[in-house]
């Protein structure tokens, strides 16, 4: 499919309010509503290294509107969920697909553009799990088909680059116009190319939102640090010996692996855990994070995790270690620049499974239904939660009982044994 390229046409739709799903976290209220267009958007799609051509995906598009709560601000986004699977698979997990809770056979893109469709962010999923980041790159801009830059290594936090975890992808837009007619029957006209895009796909640990809070970075000058390092600055005694049971270990859990390697082995991030006094009871840690420019365009990274040293010095170990990995997760995404408010959804959706491996890890003996709850801990402001406590309450009760016996250090291990 060679030619220039156009603008996408996705501003031409009718919203299906009738099917909208409504659901709410902390700070917003969140509307996902079906749209009609009147210039059907449609995805082929391609793994460069695995495909020989790229595959016609089914796909479905939905306007995302987030309404703030205390300033009634709507913003409005399109989702796009792009689907490689065969079929009849490829339709139904479509449609039982959502923001808030994607169908578990799902295998594909999950896009989130402006209402021109351009790209803000988005994940590959496999299996209904986020399995990496999504990060446009460029083409050459002599042609459409041109061949995009090579893919860089890790080292710059939010720099889209890849490295040996990375694949490249081929992503071709389009459109076609249906006609419904009056006796239900549709047809549709050829598909039109209108933007051709490459995205690195790379494996990594996904956004959070969790049993802490992750505030946003303030670009900065600061001095660059000699010391590379994950440092252990805690000063409550059993807070901070846990932490080193943690820092120290061998884990093969793929949360503690990346801060490993993102902090621990890069010339330009730091990772620093501290003490969180003036912490509210509620919060169980808070993941900032401060970006500084000094060489070119060469970005270097302080995150600080601040433990609630407060409440947690009191809280079995089980508690504490599912606090620090669910903090790493914020402490990665700070890495690799990923802020914004789509966060609440993405660990409950991708990484609850994946955190309640970690803690097994670290102890064997907790049985997986306890580790899945703890991975839920803090989530309780998130939209995720919301939807699993009206579509199943009683697991949802579980979870919070769960949590309040582990933080209380009813059961579990004591933190100072």
């Amino acid at each position: 499919m060679k030619g220039k390229a156009k603008r996408k046409k996705l501003t031409s739709y009718k919203t299906k309010w009738e099917n909208a799903i409504t659901e709410s976290d902390s700070i917003y209220s969140m509307f996902e509503v079906p749209l009609d267009f009147e210039n059907n958007p449609g995805f082929e799609v391609q793994n460069l290294a695995e495909d020989s051509v790229a595959i016609n995906a089914d796909s479905q598009t939905r306007l995302l509107l987030l309404k703030n709560k205390k300033t009634d601000v709507i913003e409005s986004y399109l989702v796009h969920f792009i689907s490689k699977n065969k079929n009849n698979a490829s339709s139904s997990n479509l449609t039982k697909s959502k923001i808030v809770s994607i169908d578990k056979d799902f295998n594909g893109m999950l896009l989130l553009t402006n209402m021109d469709g351009e790209f803000i962010r988005g994940s590959y999923i496999k299996k209904g799990k986020h399995f990496g980041r999504l990060n446009k790159t460029k083409v050459d801009s002599k042609s459409i088909e041109g061949r995009p830059d090579p893919i860089e290594d890790p080292g710059v936090p939010g720099d889209g680059g890849g490295g040996s975890g990375c694949t490249l992808w081929k992503t071709v837009w389009m459109t076609q116009i249906c006609t419904t007619w009056s006796d239900g029957i549709v047809t549709c006209g050829s598909w039109e190319v209108t933007s051709i895009e490459y995205y690195n796909v790379c494996e990594d640990i996904p956004p959070g939102g969790g049993s802490g809070t992750g505030n946003n970075p303030t670009p900065g000058e600061v001095i660059i640090r000699e010391r590379i390092d994950i440092l252990n600055e805690i000063t409550t005694p059993c807070l901070k010996k846990t932490l080193d049971g943690v820092l120290v270990s061998k884990l093969e859990n793929s949360i503690a692996k990346s801060m490993k390697t993102l902090y621990g082995k890069n010339t330009d991030a730091n990772l620093f855990f501290r003490d969180g006094f003036n912490l509210e009871t509620k919060t169980d840690g808070i993941c900032t994070a401060e970006y500084r420019s000094t060489y070119g365009d060469k970005i270097f990274i302080d995150c600080v995790i601040n433990l609630n040293n407060n409440t947690l010095e009191n809280s079995s170990k089980e508690y504490v270690v599912a606090t620090i990995l669910h903090e790493g997760i914020h402490a990665v995404m700070r890495y690799n620049g990923l802020t914004d408010k789509m966060d609440h959804f993405d660990m409950a959706l991708s990484y609850v499974e994946t955190l309640a491996s970690g803690i097994q890890e670290i102890y064997p003996n907790v049985s997986k239904n306890d580790a899945i709850d703890l991975a839920w801990g803090g989530l309780q402001e998130s939209a995720s939660w919301n939807y699993l406590k009206n579509t199943n309450p009683g697991l949802a009760s579980r979870i919070i009982a769960t949590n309040d016996y582990y933080k209380r250090n009813v059961v579990g291990t004591s933190n100072c044994q």
